[in-house]
């Protein structure tokens, strides 16, 4: 094993691993499948989560998206560096479930749960549903009219959303005593129409 390998040739790896394996891969299998340890699967996950490539399951399985069938498809290799992640960067939970969004463009509150909920989380679904509203209220999000149906008898289906302004990696956050919700990828302010 190599502990110098950069970042970007671990994010290849486990690009290829995970494109072999049609059920997914946890990182357990990914460990015990490369020669590579745990730190450094870990960091080419991260990687590879922030490019769109991959999505973590709720139960911790790392699946392709369309854009990683495609990348490893082609023979993508994925640029790296021995640098850490910056610290500007934190992996809350709303990070996360704003990557699922920019990836998924059209989803549900419990797709964005299972995408970035973490064992650590506490009440995930209630903290995407919070998140979802106020990102709707600034004008990120709408909601769609609902198609599926859902599992109770009397259900109408179930709410489904698209994002409408996708700014850019960081994740837009909620300012309570301004009203409004501040993206760092553009510096501005946008406020929350109440629904």
């Amino acid at each position: 094993m190599v502990d110098s390998m950069t970042v970007g040739l671990a994010s290849t790896m486990v690009l290829r691993a995970l494109a072999a394996a049609t059920a997914g891969r946890d990182i357990d299998a990914l460990v015990a499948e490369l020669d590579l340890n745990r730190r450094q699967i870990t960091n080419a996950t991260v990687k590879l989560l922030q490019k769109g490539l991959i999505l973590r399951q709720r139960d911790g399985v790392l699946r392709l998206t369309e854009d990683g069938v495609a990348a490893a498809a082609e023979g993508t290799v994925i640029r790296g560096s021995r640098q850490k992640v910056s610290r500007s960067q934190r992996n809350t939970f709303r990070e996360r479930a704003w990557r699922s969004m920019r990836v998924r463009r059209r989803f549900t509150i419990s797709e964005v749960v299972s995408d970035a909920a973490g064992p650590d989380d506490r009440q995930p679904d209630d903290n995407a549903r919070r998140y979802v509203s106020r990102l709707r209220q600034a004008g990120f999000v709408m909601e769609l009219p609902r198609r599926a149906p859902g599992t109770a008898l009397s259900s109408n289906g179930f709410k489904r959303f698209a994002l409408v302004r996708n700014s850019g990696p960081r994740a837009p956050v909620w300012c309570g005593e301004k009203g409004t919700v501040h993206d760092f990828n553009t510096g501005e302010d946008h406020p929350c129409t109440p629904s």
